[in-house]
């Protein structure tokens, strides 16, 4: 019985966190600043984004289109020839400044160092 309870649950959670990645947005801005898109994106997601200013700036002018595309593959474009990458977390998105190791875009490379504790 337990045992069935862990893999509910397993089951659940992997879902859950599934859904932050399969969300799909779909955005047409051409020279927009980038605060704009982004509050776009989390109107149609819920994700919330965090950045600091030095590493981001809101206020550049970007431009992207998507059409009822994959968050991650939106994201990906949008930062693609940029300094900048992300990291998802449930339904919060970091951004962050690229470095060498994370010369990967999308879920996959991207990585906030987590806390020895």
């Amino acid at each position: 019985m337990k045992l069935k309870r862990i893999l509910l649950l397993v089951t659940v959670f992997c879902c859950l966190g599934y859904q932050t990645y399969a969300q799909r947005v779909t955005i047409d801005a051409e020279k927009t600043r980038l605060e704009q898109i982004l509050d776009e994106i989390s109107s149609q997601t819920g994700c919330s984004f965090y950045y600091s200013r030095p590493t981001v700036d809101s206020d550049s002018l970007c431009t992207v289109k998507a059409e009822n595309e994959e968050l991650d593959k939106v994201l990906d474009a949008l930062f693609s020839k940029t300094r900048i990458t992300y990291d998802m977390k449930e339904d919060k998105i970091y951004l962050i400044a690229r470095t060498e190791d994370r010369k990967q875009s999308g879920r996959g490379g991207n990585h906030l160092p987590s806390k020895a504790g």
